[in-house]
């Protein structure tokens, strides 16, 4: 009997130890990925930004647009 619990600590020392890893792991790739969405969210918010500023140019565009047609047609009456 004295053999079997030496082998059965050594058996749990080991499962220990591949429990650790395959949660060290675990978390790596967790991280890993978390990270990844980070960049492509950084990435949407960027390009989304951009749109926005692309919008805003058109919308002042507009507006001058809509100030020189107005002028138009007051003068014309």
């Amino acid at each position: 009997m004295p053999g079997c619990t030496c082998i059965c600590t050594q058996v749990n020392g080991e499962l220990k130890n591949l429990l650790v890893a395959a949660v060290g792991e675990d978390l790596e790739t967790r991280v890993h990925l978390l990270t990844e969405d980070k960049l492509q969210l950084a990435r949407a918010l960027l390009n989304s930004a951009k749109h926005l500023s692309t919008h805003q140019e058109q919308i002042e565009w507009l507006a001058g647009q809509c100030e020189v047609w107005r002028s138009k047609f007051l003068a014309s009456r």
